[in-house]
């Protein structure tokens, strides 16, 4: 197999061909089957191997052709992956002997014998018609990352007891559980059809072998799951969801004030607040806004927090991006909180640019010198506006190589840009206006009388506020737009797959110990050798 030399995919995908069985050729030759290239351009090409004509065997593929024949098991049709007018180029240099040619041989067989040669050549197990189509279950099943989970899906009456119990399992600190039944959860939500027997789903990748079948089996029988409301109505499962909660309190601190202070209720939490000891701030106002900051977060309103932040940080710094991710992006009408993104300036502003940071082998936060202080900026223009109950800013060190890797093991999904976790009062209506003046005082007392407070018009909402330098901007929009087991997939794949560690700073290969750039999420799918996903299918 021949590759074009690029500098910058030439090692990657001759790696990567290797390491799948795939023999690499330094020239063309009577041997050379495929010649991958990143390029479109047909004439380019032609100066590049100008014997090319002399080899019309050799068939001329986009990179996308070998990471689906990869990801596949089995034969791919290079006719979908040939580079733009190589087809017709082909015919007019090399003319070959068609059956219209050959006497006794119409057109219209020859068009069946291909058809027949093709089928035969590219056939995979097929799942019988359902509903006017088939489904192919070896497609499904090789490609996790191919598939399409959207909010408007087929199966929700299956999803509903699956993702019950996946959040169950979550609240209650067993994340492996939970990651089982939300991976059945997303394995559904994928097929493009309804499910009204178990025969439609046997051996499908992601349903496991037994608990989440037995799940799928009653809610097809009978309609409900017996399991699912057993735990619905358990005690302590009310009463560590109750409590987690609570803005800063997470499942240990929620079990231990379970099991060893008999707390069940946040009405038990304020009552024992003086010996508690409940050191972290962020649960006091928790408690306090407690009713604000369970309510969902509507897509209007998030949106009109983006434009209170919009209107603040075109004060700190002009022409910054900020963006609204998490579910949003992915289509989802309300949320838990808001998550938005911000950059400030170009590559150089950011203080690397993606070839220095390649180089260098450094991976920059937020944090680092690029910033010039953008977010504590923005933070005392919201402060001095009136709009921020409480605020944590978190500067973590800069993530050099070491770390990285240290990182990478674990496909962690964390990130070390420079983050703000607020409390943020979200306007109810578009023409209200914050009072500089309205200091609430910080004691737990004054705070629990503000939240229960009807007559105030705004609602406590948590906003987390990130910076992103300009180069990463790309893999931070993917990383921070989710979901989170599609990028758990997607990291993995990367890893595993590939040899690539992706993490919200970046594509960072192994074997070269340099980063991937990318301008775009389109860029970094293509890097991956995945066909590029739209967020809203991304609800995994």
């Amino acid at each position: 197999m021949e590759m074009i030399k690029k500098e910058k995919r030439y090692g990657l995908i001759r790696n990567f061909a290797e390491r799948n069985g795939f023999r690499c050729e330094e020239r063309l030759s009577q041997r050379v089957s495929h010649l991958v290239t990143d390029l479109k351009d047909l004439e380019q090409l032609c100066r590049l191997y100008p014997s090319l004509p002399s080899f019309p065997d050799t068939q001329v593929v986009s990179s996308q052709w070998l990471y689906a024949r990869v990801r596949q098991k089995t034969q791919v049709p290079e006719s979908d992956y040939l580079i733009p007018g190589y087809s017709e180029w082909r015919t007019k240099v090399t003319p070959r002997a068609t059956f219209k040619n050959i006497p006794g041989v119409s057109a219209d067989a020859s068009h069946h014998t291909k058809q027949q040669q093709q089928q035969q050549r590219f056939h995979t197990s097929v799942f019988p018609p359902i509903d006017g189509f088939s489904f192919d279950k070896d497609f499904f099943n090789n490609n996790p990352l191919e598939r399409h989970a959207s909010l408007d899906h087929h199966n929700p009456e299956l999803v509903a007891p699956l993702s019950f119990l996946s959040e169950y399992w979550s609240t209650m600190g067993d994340e492996q559980r939970s990651l089982a039944f939300a991976t059945a959860a997303a394995t559904l939500k994928s097929l493009p059809f309804a499910v009204t027997t178990m025969s439609q789903i046997v051996d499908l990748k992601g349903l496991g072998s037994g608990h989440c079948l037995k799940v799928l089996q009653e809610t097809l029988d009978t309609g409900s799951c017996r399991e699912v409301v057993a735990k619905r109505d358990s005690d302590k499962y009310k009463s560590i969801k109750s409590l987690t909660g609570v803005y800063g309190i997470g499942n240990s601190v929620a079990e231990k004030l379970y099991t060893s202070r008999n707390i069940t209720r946040v009405s038990d939490i304020i009552a024992s607040w003086g010996c508690l000891a409940l050191h972290d701030e962020r649960i006091k106002y928790g408690v306090a806004y407690y009713g604000d900051l369970n309510t969902p977060v509507t897509r209007e309103a998030a949106e009109r927090i983006q434009g209170v932040v919009r209107r603040e940080l075109d004060q700190v710094a002009q022409g910054c991006k900020l963006e609204l991710t998490g579910g949003y992006r992915r289509g989802k009408s309300s949320g838990h909180d808001v998550d938005l993104l911000v950059c400030c300036g170009s590559n150089d502003e950011d203080g690397a640019s993606v070839s220095s940071v390649r180089s260098a082998g450094v991976v920059g936060s937020g944090g680092n010198a690029g910033t010039d202080g953008v977010l504590a900026r923005l933070l005392r223009r919201l402060r001095h506006t009136g709009l921020i109950l409480h605020a944590r800013l978190d500067r973590p060190p800069a993530l050099n190589e070491a770390a990285y890797r240290k990182q990478s093991d674990r496909v962690s999904s964390m990130d070390n840009y420079e983050k703000c976790f607020c409390i943020l009062k979200c306007p109810l209506q578009d023409d209200w206006t914050p009072d500089p003046m309205d200091d609430i005082q910080t004691d737990l007392s004054s705070l629990v009388t503000s939240g229960q407070n009807g007559d105030r018009g705004w609602r406590a909402t948590r906003v987390d506020l990130v910076y992103v330098p300009q180069h990463q901007w790309p893999y931070a929009v993917l990383g921070w737009s989710g979901s989170k087991l599609f990028l758990r997939l997607l990291r993995r794949y990367a890893s595993s797959t590939l040899g690539l560690v992706l993490t919200s700073h970046g594509l960072w290969s192994k074997d070269r110990g340099r980063l991937l750039p990318a301008n775009s999420e389109q860029e970094i799918f293509a890097h991956l050798g995945l066909t590029y996903k739209h967020p809203s299918q991304r609800n995994f």
